[in-house]
């Protein structure tokens, strides 16, 4: 049986560190609690945690789904491809994160890093998964994020600075800002 994180479990809006939001990760504390003392390619697929992150971070919950993704990044082999690949997701999380916060600069440093990550978490097969996911088909993805990202004019970056007062009551990555497409990855709670 094939298993997606419930869509609106997380009912509280995003937390946007310096906007008075409050991180609620009431929900995520049994996901992060569960997690297997290890994780790789062969327990991937179980680990609800890892899916969550997907799922909050397609819903614009990038603090979330940073916090989702740190901690199974913990549990997986140091310097390994899945250690890589998670810590890539960490940063685009982390660059949609400044985007919703307006801070131009920031979204581009933390997408270079990601990308780097993303390199690193590439086997020699390109087409070879790593936890589900093909990471030079991120990589391109991300690329693409970028250019869309450079594309825009500079004064809708200045726009985005002052439209943060619009972010905070709204809790929505700004109108018009490129978004990351964040894949959905499905996993099995009945596999050992």
């Amino acid at each position: 049986m094939m298993l997606t994180p419930a869509p609106n479990l997380h009912r509280a809006p995003p937390h946007r560190p310096g906007t008075g939001t409050v991180p609620d990760t009431s929900h995520l504390d049994p996901l992060i609690a569960a997690l297997p003392e290890r994780i790789d390619e062969n327990n991937w697929h179980t680990v609800a945690a890892y899916a969550e992150g997907f799922r909050l971070a397609a819903d614009h919950y990038s603090w979330e789904a940073h916090e989702a993704w740190e901690a199974v990044w913990h549990r997986t082999a140091p310097q390994s491809l899945p250690h890589e690949l998670l810590r890539g997701l960490i940063q685009i999380a982390n660059a949609e994160l400044k985007l919703a916060l307006g801070q131009r600069n920031a979204t581009v440093r933390l997408i270079d890093i990601a990308a780097q990550h993303l390199q690193s978490a590439s086997p020699k097969s390109r087409a070879t998964t790593v936890l589900g996911l093909v990471p030079t088909d991120l990589s391109a993805a991300l690329a693409d994020w970028r250019t869309a990202f450079a594309a825009l004019p500079k004064q809708q970056s200045t726009a985005m600075q002052t439209a943060i007062e619009f972010e905070r009551r709204q809790q929505t990555i700004l109108p018009n800002s490129p978004r990351f497409p964040w894949p959905t990855i499905k996993i099995n709670q009945h596999a050992a």
